[in-house]
């Protein structure tokens, strides 16, 4: 055998060597489960992530108001934000625990016991949903369809302890609003337009949490940069926020977007959150319109939840109903777009209690628990408006009363207004990570209906009780 005949045959021998290693080793590695990302809760530095998938091309239908939208564009790449949340004593442990985070696909589950963050798998969806024992984030899921609701059902009182969450949502400073902040001392207010009567509130009762939102244009949500808008936003109503910081505690920024490109709005509020830190202010971040986001669309705003948590803001959402808050109350979530129906569960609804889907379903799994504040509440003809008994061109509370007494055989109209909102607090009650809702609305104007100030005298008894 010739001499370069031998070096052929080697070389063939070591490359078909090396070949069998390499898919010995590829074999090994697909054999392998790929590990979970984890996202540190206290890391000051954070990369929001962009999800996996092109943003929704639409939304389901609202069951409430909503604002104008626009074109959807293409995803944004997204850029780190930094920031170091400042929790205090009584709520840091609660609200940012230690441990790491892992983000999960959402699907609906049945049972409500919170997964662990870093080690447990993703929530599955059952083929058929069975009744389960209740878990510590609450209630197990109704098995079967949503039960039949009927405007004559009234649910009772949730089991609940502490003192009221409930507060006033205020557009003019009138009706009484700051006799009930001296005797009751809520957790909550919130000045819409009219921040400074929140220098009177803080002054009556210095440890009530102060929300303000300035009444702004929302000109082409969802076009251009998002980051770069959220940085505009903030310096242009930056010297007003600054002179107001003495009384203010959050901002609200937009308020109920209801943009189908759930991405972008993630990032504007995930910039608008740490910005407002680099000038010692806090956001209130989200402020979504009653009956929304769904539940796949939260998801696409986790990384603002996440960013929220270390810029030390909170979320808002608004929940409404009508003709009573007990519309649809233990009703599932309808399935929407292609995505999964949630089963029905006895403690919460579409609308009041809608809040318990994106907490219990979504964030407390994750270990994303951020504060929240359900920044506008009550009657609103406009949810479930089409879909549900009642007046069809009824706004707020006020309008309702005839419906009430005709229909209902309702002899007290304020007393009963009065008495689902002591039935709503006692939902909020039950949660630590809620701090409050305001009540919508006092102060009249465009927003007559929706006057509280008749019920503010029964429930500051309600909350002068709770003691």
């Amino acid at each position: 055998m010739s001499r370069q005949k031998r070096l052929f045959l080697v070389a063939l021998f070591v490359g078909n060597a090396i070949l069998f290693v390499i898919v010995l080793l590829a074999i090994a590695r697909l054999s392998k489960p790929l590990p979970q990302a984890s996202v540190p809760l206290q890391d000051t530095l954070i990369a929001i992530a962009t999800l996996t998938g092109p943003p929704p091309t639409e939304t389901a239908t609202p069951l409430a108001r909503t604002n104008e939208q626009g074109p959807s564009p293409a995803p944004l790449a997204t850029e780190p934000l930094a920031g170091i949340n400042s929790p205090s004593p009584a709520t840091a442990a609660f609200f940012f625990p230690t441990a790491t985070s892992t983000l999960l696909p959402w699907t609906p589950h049945v049972s409500e016991t919170p997964v662990a963050p870093a080690t447990a798998p993703p929530p599955t969806a059952p083929a058929a949903f069975t009744q389960l024992p209740a878990g510590p984030s609450g209630d197990a899921p109704i098995p079967g369809p949503s039960p039949t609701w009927s405007v004559f059902t009234y649910p009772t009182r949730a089991p609940a302890s502490g003192p009221t969450k409930l507060g006033f949502h205020v557009t003019l400073n009138s009706g009484g609003v700051l006799d009930y902040v001296a005797a009751v001392h809520p957790p909550v207010m919130k000045g819409a337009g009219d921040i400074g009567y929140l220098k009177d509130v803080k002054a009556l009762s210095p440890g009530t949490i102060t929300i303000g939102r300035f009444i702004v244009d929302q000109p082409n949500i969802g076009e251009g940069d998002p980051a770069e808008r959220a940085v505009a936003f903030v310096d242009e109503w930056l010297p007003k926020y600054l002179a107001a910081k003495n009384y203010v505690d959050y901002w609200e920024g937009w308020n109920e977007v209801t943009y189908p490109n759930y991405e972008w709005y993630a990032i504007f509020e995930a910039t608008r959150a740490c910005e407002m830190q680099k000038h010692g202010l806090k956001a209130a971040i989200g402020g979504f319109s009653t009956g929304t986001p769904e539940p796949w669309q939260f998801e696409a705003f986790l990384p603002a939840i996440e960013a929220g948590i270390r810029c030390g803001a909170i979320l808002t959402t608004h929940e409404y109903a009508a003709p009573t808050m007990y519309l649809w109350w233990s009703q599932g979530l309808p399935e929407s777009y292609g995505h999964l129906a949630v089963p029905a569960y006895p403690d919460r609804g579409p609308l009041a209690g809608r809040y318990r889907f994106l907490y219990r379903d979504i964030l407390i799994p994750r270990g994303l628990v951020i504060p929240l504040v359900i920044s506008e509440a009550g009657i609103d003809g406009g949810a479930g408006a089409g879909q549900r008994p009642g007046y069809s061109d009824t706004q707020g509370w006020l309008g309702f009363q005839k419906y009430w007494q005709t229909d209902l055989g309702v002899n007290d109209p304020v007393a009963f207004y009065a008495e689902q909102l002591e039935w709503y607090d006692s939902l909020l009650r039950q949660d630590p990570y809620v701090i409050g809702a305001t009540i919508f609305n006092v102060g009249g104007g465009a927003w007559a209906s929706f006057d509280a100030s008749p019920v503010i005298p029964q429930l500051t008894q309600y909350a002068l009780s709770l003691r």
